[in-house]
């Protein structure tokens, strides 16, 4: 893609008007077609469109000329006129990290010294990645601010992909974030959800339940600090339900939008079982996430949460999750200065965090913030160039005029600092400066040493921490680790289960741990007392070469 098709998708809006906001997932593409005044939402247009499978996998685009077929049909059938558009997707190829630093004033200050810090942290080339981050809140130590940031890094290749997407669609470009990210609007607009507003210092979790993944984030005053997706979601439930049933995935789909998780008779236990098999799935997924940010964030515990999401509408799901979790579980239904023209698709469960997008604005940061500030700078410098060059004329003119004049004075001038250069006290006290700033730079470079030095031990003591921590996260609710032993390769765990079940579910778990590379059970032994069963076994982790040093 050139650089002029790139500046052309792009430009700089005053007012947000009219606008088409695409948020783009694995299987479908959702597509508002509003506008915005002030905090208030008009949405002319809610599409829901079904992309032809394999076209767009985890975020990537595989099949451009697909995707592009299918939103120009939708705008040309819809009358859509809007040419200014946001984009948000779901992927889970972004690197994402926490970090604490020093605060600065310059933005670019600070996004050089987070690029250090990140370039210590994470064993990636950062050239590949779009960074941007936001500061979530202000500590301070010893006296000294410091802020606590969310990094987040965008595959190049990804973002040039939805550049050159908006450029053959013919779109404005005015924002392109995380579909998740757009929850921070929900506290920076004073929206409310189900009438209510998000209470100041209630932390709060949301989950967005699609066809095969799971988001699940949190929002701490006011900002989503923290994100994590699994590949689960109702497509599992769709396959089993269909296999079962001898139904087609769409045959299947609409008879589990009938049943209720919490009914009043059991006439269907038989289906039943097989959606509440796939949704303690979920549950135990949701648990570990939830007990992995409270014992990070001690002081601050989620206390509640809202589902939202196509399959999010499940009869009783809330209902069931909060029975099994014990934290408040809500669907959301409604928000706050937001109407649907379209009567007939209006869904605010559905399309949520589209909506949420449609409240960004130009002051926003989000991946296309640097390149706007590229064609502001651009600009600047023609505007600059023009001036200089006119300048330049009318100087030209004055130089030929004071020439004569400036030539004697620059000949006395001359004379002076060679007589000073040539001064025998000066040339020695030139060579002790040139000797103490050789000296100098060698101590800085032995500074230098021994505080990379103190950092690898540092890091060396979180490893082990970290370690500990996501192992611990790991380890399903009715599972003990009995004795643990570890070297520089491995790990090995004497546990215990109540089920095969849970057996499964914690090898699965560990597998999915940053730093273990491979894991498994050479034996089970079925242990029986009474009416209870206990399963033994031992599980081997094989450890990688290099460990992050920020939980995934």
């Amino acid at each position: 893609m050139t650089k002029q098709g790139t500046k052309k998708s792009i430009r700089k809006v005053k007012d947000m008007g009219k606008v088409l906001s695409l948020e783009f997932s694995n299987k479908y593409i959702k597509m508002l077609d509003g506008s915005r005044s002030g905090n208030s939402l008009t949405v002319n247009k809610s599409i829901l469109l079904e992309v032809e499978k394999g076209c767009i996998d985890d975020g990537k685009i595989i099949d451009i000329d697909s995707v592009i077929n299918t939103v120009n049909e939708a705008i040309s059938k819809n009358s859509i006129k809007s040419r200014n558009a946001i984009f948000t997707i779901h992927t889970n190829s972004t690197v994402t990290r926490n970090i604490e630093l020093p605060v600065l004033k310059s933005k670019s200050d600070t996004m050089s010294m987070i690029k250090s810090e990140l370039s210590q942290l994470m064993p990636v080339d950062l050239n590949q990645y779009k960074l941007i981050y936001k500061k979530t809140e202000s500590v301070f130590t010893d006296g000294a601010e410091k802020g606590k940031y969310i990094v987040y890094g965008l595959p190049t290749y990804m973002f040039e992909q939805y550049m050159l997407l908006a450029e053959k669609l013919k779109l404005e470009l005015i924002a392109f974030e995380l579909a998740f990210n757009t929850l921070d609007k929900i506290y920076d607009k004073k929206l409310f959800i189900n009438n209510n507003p998000l209470k100041s210092g209630v932390v709060s979790a949301f989950l967005d339940i699609g066809y095969d993944s799971l988001t699940f984030s949190v929002v701490n005053n006011g900002k989503n600090d923290f994100s994590r997706t699994s590949q689960n979601g109702i497509k599992d439930i769709v396959k089993n339900f269909g296999a079962v049933h001898y139904l087609s995935d769409e045959e299947a789909l609409k008879e589990i939008e009938k049943i209720s998780l919490m009914p009043d008779d059991i006439s269907e236990i038989s289906k039943l079982n097989i959606i509440e098999e796939n949704i303690n799935i979920w549950i135990d997924e949701l648990s570990r996430y939830i007990r992995y940010y409270n014992s990070v964030n001690k002081e601050k515990q989620i206390e509640k949460i809202y589902l939202y999401g196509i399959y999010s509408n499940i009869k009783g799901l809330p209902e069931y999750i909060e029975s099994h979790i014990n934290i408040e579980t809500v669907l959301i239904t409604s928000l706050s200065n937001t109407v649907f023209r379209d009567k007939d698709n209006e869904s605010i469960t559905t399309y949520f965090t589209t909506a949420l997008s449609l409240h960004m604005d130009k002051k926003d940061v989000n991946f296309l913030t640097d390149v706007k500030k590229q064609r502001k700078s651009t600009f600047s410098r023609r505007v600059a160039l023009l001036g200089v060059s006119t300048a330049a004329v009318l100087a030209f003119a004055l130089a030929a005029y004071t020439y004569y004049i400036e030539k004697t004075a620059l000949e006395k001038d001359i004379a002076v600092y060679d007589a000073f250069i040539n001064n025998e006290d000066n040339i020695k006290l030139n060579s002790e400066a040139i000797a103490l700033k050789k000296k100098t730079e060698l101590m800085e470079k032995y500074m230098g040493e021994v505080t990379k030095l103190q950092t690898a031990i540092k890091n060396e003591d979180a490893v082990n921490i970290i370690i500990f921590e996501q192992l611990s996260a790991a380890i399903p609710l009715g599972t003990k680790i009995n004795s643990m032993s570890a070297d520089i390769d491995t790990i090995k765990l004497q546990c215990s289960s109540a089920t095969r079940q849970e057996t499964a579910q914690f090898e699965k778990n560990l597998k999915e741990i940053e730093f273990i590379d491979n894991v498994y059970i050479p034996a089970i032994v079925d242990g029986t007392e009474g009416s209870s069963s206990n399963y033994s076994y031992t599980v081997v982790c094989d450890l990688k070469d290099v460990i992050s040093y920020e939980a995934e």
